[in-house]
């Protein structure tokens, strides 16, 4: 077993404290920051996990045996405890998250059913061979290194057990529009997370307490690590591990690996573990750091179908030059959340309406242009 590194999980200030994690399927979304074991929170998320065990071909009655590993803020984890999992283990990088875990477990008295540790996946390898599921959702695009963090994962399931992989992918509108804001975070010298965050608040909460708004706000912006991949890669990654795939959600058709229109920004695959692989030699850098795709590169574009999201970026790199001078960043914090909330509210980059695409991107490239005037015009900038 691995020596814990813990440099990164005395470094995070967002899991557990300013970003809360998912909940957009729950009747009450604004729920994520109340009590861990929030019942209204809990619910929705055994609905969710009952068809997630279902989708992977996993009855109900052969889960009562099975040991769970689950990463996240630990709802999953009391979800899949209240399911009937025989046994749960959870990891998670924030020590927040893995604090409060710890005193719902004392507290219920379930030290033997439910485990909790502070871990950074991708320099600790949990148990080899000793789970009958791992579950992975909207994690692994986190991890400071997606092959190596996914490789110490899939060592932990047993012959014949079951990955559950969810990913974030390249190539989609809802991932082009968080990369531009991340990049244009990033263009400030100094930034606070909590500034951010009680500023969202004020915007996008009536009553000024933290909702689920400012928790995704928070969590688009500050994650350390969003790696994107095709969905390809991640299909030859998993296989080559031994793995097969059983079940898939918003994969592809064969095509394009860039598509605003109708491809989905995340998928789902449901793998099961059927040969036995060294993985010690398999090849992690098919996702490594540097293989990530750069949705703002130019290159992965095609001059003849993508033009509108190549003049997005035009018009987006004219506005961040003209940013770069002495502007004060409470202005370029103000655009950041204009864009976030136009881009979620006007435009439902939840709920794309993907027929209108290309209308997204000319709506953009008007929002830069006329972005770009108002700065011109009152800090004279020729």
């Amino acid at each position: 077993m691995e020596e814990k590194n813990n440099t990164s999980i005395q470094d995070n200030k967002l899991y557990g404290n300013y970003s809360m994690g998912g909940g957009g399927f729950s009747s009450n979304i604004d729920n994520v920051f109340n009590n861990i074991a929030d019942y209204e929170m809990i619910e929705s998320y055994k609905t969710s996990m009952r068809r997630d065990i279902q989708r992977a071909g996993i009855p109900l009655n052969d889960f009562r045996n099975f040991k769970v590993l689950d990463v996240g803020t630990g709802r999953q984890s009391i979800a899949f405890h209240l399911l009937g999992a025989e046994n749960v283990c959870h990891y998670d990088i924030s020590p927040h998250n893995v604090e409060r875990m710890n005193q719902f477990i004392v507290s219920n008295s379930l030290q033997d059913k439910i485990a909790t540790e502070c871990v950074d996946l991708v320099q600790y390898v949990p148990p080899k061979s000793n789970f009958d599921l791992v579950y992975l959702h909207g994690i692994v695009q986190h991890f400071s290194h997606t092959g190596v963090g996914l490789r110490n994962c899939m060592q932990a399931v047993k012959q014949g057990g079951y990955l559950w992989l969810y990913f974030y992918r390249s190539g989609t509108f809802q991932k082009f529009v968080m990369y531009f804001l991340r990049d244009l975070l990033t263009s400030q010298a100094a930034i606070d997370h909590r500034e951010y965050f009680i500023n969202s608040i004020i915007l996008y909460s009536d009553d000024c307490n933290p909702n689920y708004f400012a928790s995704g706000l928070m969590d688009l912006l500050f994650a350390a690590y969003v790696h994107l991949y095709t969905p390809k890669s991640y299909l030859s990654f998993v296989r080559n591990c031994g793995f097969e795939v059983t079940f898939s959600s918003k994969l592809d058709l064969p095509g394009s690996e860039v598509d605003h229109k109708y491809a989905h920004e995340s998928v789902v695959l449901v793998c099961k573990k059927v040969a036995e692989k060294d993985l010690a030699q398999c090849d992690v850098e098919i996702l490594s750091p540097e293989k990530s795709i750069n949705q703002l590169d130019p290159q992965i574009y095609s001059d003849d179908k993508d033009n509108e999201i190549l003049q997005t970026i035009n018009e987006y790199n004219i506005l961040k030059k003209t940013l770069c001078s002495n502007i004060p960043k409470s202005f370029i914090m103000t655009i950041i959340l204009k864009i976030f909330n136009f881009s979620q509210t006007q435009h439902g980059v939840r709920d794309i309406n993907i027929a209108e695409s290309d209308k997204h991107h000319r709506d953009f490239q008007l929002i830069f242009k006329n972005l770009r005037e108002l700065i011109k015009n009152e800090y004279l900038i020729s």
